[in-house]
């Protein structure tokens, strides 16, 4: 593939008020972009229930999993899914979400209104 990557799976999280939701019923993208390699994302539907698979596409090769180390995370939405949550996680610089890879537990993306 000429680039290593690790299986990633995680759960993106929504609270609201302390009770926990999923976007379920939503379209959306969670979006993962490393730090160390500018451009390499690494990109997971987000299934019902929250769940999420990474897979990693660079010089338009397909990985399954995200290349090691820091990445920044944002979540691509449908307009219909964008309004339930806060407009800053729809962007990698405002978002505050970094994930390690690989990580010792599955990842979990929190977001909120």
């Amino acid at each position: 593939v000429g680039f290593n990557t690790v299986p990633v799976q995680g759960k993106v999280v929504f609270t609201k008020g302390g009770e926990v939701k999923t976007l379920a019923d939503r379209q959306g993208v969670v979006t993962f972009e490393s730090v160390d390699q500018p451009g390499v994302r690494a990109l997971g539907e987000i299934q019902e229930g929250g769940s999420f698979t990474l897979s990693t596409v660079k010089d338009g090769v397909s990985a399954p999993g995200a290349v090691e180390g820091p990445h920044r995370v944002r979540l691509d939405l449908d307009d219909s899914a964008a309004r339930f949550v806060a407009p800053q996680f729809l962007d990698f610089q405002k978002s505050g979400i970094t994930v390690k890879v690989p990580s010792d537990q599955p990842v979990e993306i929190k977001v909120w209104k």
